[in-house]
């Protein structure tokens, strides 16, 4: 079924998704959809780079999924196809640990950024690159490594360093 619904989204594929795609291949591209202030992005940086990278990509290992294209090869990837695993997806993981962040700090502001979570990992399924249950887990994966963090060392509120 995660095949079907992949390529239901690569049929509805249009030109505002593509270039959003290839641009978010680049991190800085990725990141600055959420608008952090400069001080906030180099926090939320750390985070990525220092606790959440390592888990996903710990757990890409363990579970070694295939990519989409290996398993249907009627799903040609719009753009190269990452060395590693499938699942969890780290896109999702990694823009989801921004959403919930900022969302911590500015509450008035959740929708924004919830949106822009969800279309960055679901550009990842438009793509080729994805199962929905990547992207699901990525979020699953990015509330519990916050709460795991806990409010004293939380990017943005606590004293993470």
């Amino acid at each position: 079924m995660e095949l079907e619904d992949i390529k239901d989204k690569r049929k509805k594929l249009d030109e505002k998704h593509y270039k959003e795609i290839v641009a978010e291949r680049e991190w800085e591209n990725t990141i600055k959809q959420f608008n952090p202030t400069a001080e906030e992005e180099k926090k939320l940086n750390d985070y990525i780079f220092d606790k959440v990278q390592p888990i996903h990509l710990t757990l890409k290992r363990h579970f070694d999924r295939v990519r989409p294209s290996f398993l249907d090869k009627s799903i040609v990837p719009v753009i190269r196809v990452p060395a590693h695993a499938s699942y969890p997806s780290g896109h999702s993981t990694e823009c989801w640990s921004l959403a919930f962040s900022l969302s911590d700090k500015y509450p008035e502001r959740k929708d924004k950024y919830y949106s822009i979570a969800n279309n960055i990992a679901t550009n990842r399924e438009r793509a080729g690159l994805h199962y929905k249950s990547d992207s699901d887990y990525g979020r699953l994966l990015a509330k519990k490594m916050l709460e795991m963090v806990g409010s004293e060392n939380h990017p943005l509120l606590g004293h993470y360093l």
